[in-house]
């Protein structure tokens, strides 16, 4: 008996690469938040509210997490500004730069 296979390659359309014209530019990327009072350190994680944030790091070329004080301003969610919700959005928005 034999078996022959056919197989089609699709790339669905959200993973196709598209040149955006809502992409961060590559000079934010290189920021990070200036909010100082805004970034909770690791060791008072635990007596301040916060929420996850992600920033993109030029130097290491990676997303590291950091927590964004409940008393500071929401940061939008459109590009403008090197602080994500999730750490997909960072790599989707920063990591084809470097």
């Amino acid at each position: 008996m034999l078996l022959i296979f056919r197989c089609h390659l699709e790339i669905p359309e959200s993973r196709a690469l598209k040149t955006r014209s809502d992409a961060m530019p590559s000079d934010l990327c290189r920021i990070r938040p200036k909010d100082k009072h805004c970034l909770i350190e690791y060791m008072a994680r635990n007596r301040w509210s916060h929420q996850i944030r992600y920033v993109f790091d030029w130097d290491f070329q990676k997303c590291v997490e950091i927590r964004w004080s409940a008393h500071c301003p929401n940061v939008p969610d459109s590009p403008v500004t090197n602080n994500f919700p999730t750490e997909q959005r960072c790599k989707d928005e920063c990591s084809g730069w470097a």
